[in-house]
């Protein structure tokens, strides 16, 4: 029962989450505290909530489509998954609401996305756009924390930006990864293209921020690595699609990190020892 609902939540992707919530803090300007602990668990609640009542919302899809899934297998009858996603969710909200100075807005914000696309997702192809949205919430919701609004940097928002459009492009090819999507065939070529899109985020940083040698060398290699690592990932989507797929989710990990090694040479650090970990965790748990 214990991987059925690890399966549900999808917790492999869980660490290239709590690297979002690390930049997001990070580029607003905070430390190494509890608070953050908090968040990262609040968030994190969040996140496995959304794919266990992804899952919940898809159920009679999955029985046609993906009937390995846990609720058409048997695992885990669609009741039970409806009961740990709400729990799950109202456990997140009240953390955040509770432990962290997280702007109420952007929590509900967060959570009215993750229901929007787990309800709409299968219903239109614009609903990739929604899921991009999550991730970038996440980022304004910790940032919301430290920093009104009007005073997030310019990274942070090209990073909110480069973000949702890669997160909606993964999503986009994700799509194609089962049968009886009806996606139109532009789309899935779009969404290769907007897989590129987070190297805009590196082209800018170094103008935003303090480029010292380490720093500009730190740039160009992370650079060369996410170029490196999505082409590679693009190029397995055509022979593996279950495999691109977790490598470009694993990749945020890069994009987080290398927004923040500017500001926070640790933190960056972490974001990119995150990928590995990602990986590691996709051995056992599916990624999507």
């Amino acid at each position: 029962m214990l991987r059925t609902i690890l399966i549900l939540g999808r917790v492999s992707n869980l660490p290239t989450v709590w690297t979002n919530v690390l930049a997001g803090w990070f580029l607003a300007g905070g430390g190494w505290d509890r608070e953050l602990l908090w968040i990262e668990i609040g968030v994190s609640l969040l996140y496995v909530a959304g794919m266990t009542l992804n899952d919940a919302f898809d159920e009679k899809w999955d029985r046609q489509h993906a009937p390995e899934r846990p609720i058409p297998s048997g695992a885990i009858p669609g009741g039970a998954v409806w009961s740990l996603g709400v729990l799950q969710l109202c456990a997140g909200v009240a953390v955040l609401l509770l432990a962290t100075d997280m702007v109420w807005i952007w929590i509900a914000a967060l959570v009215g996305a993750i229901l929007l696309y787990d309800w709409i997702h299968k219903k239109t192809p614009l609903a990739v756009l929604i899921m991009g949205a999550c991730r970038g919430l996440v980022y304004i919701g910790a940032a919301s924390a430290l920093l009104p609004m009007d005073q997030f940097s310019v990274i942070l928002w090209v990073l909110v930006a480069a973000t949702v459009v890669y997160v909606a492009g993964i999503t986009v090819l994700a799509r194609s990864e089962r049968g009886g999507d009806r996606s139109p065939r532009w789309l899935n070529w779009l969404g290769r293209a907007m897989e590129y899109a987070p190297l805009f985020l590196l082209a800018v940083a170094p103008d935003q921020m303090d480029t010292g040698w380490l720093r500009t060398t730190l740039w160009v290699v992370l650079l060369v690595f996410l170029l490196g690592w999505v082409t590679i990932s693009m190029r397995l989507l055509k022979a593996d699609m279950g495999l691109g797929i977790p490598l470009l989710i694993a990749g945020i990990c890069i994009i987080d990190g290398a927004a923040i090694i500017y500001g926070d040479m640790l933190a960056g650090a972490v974001c990119l020892v995150m990928l590995p970990v990602t990986l590691l965790f996709q051995r056992f748990i599916p990624a999507t």
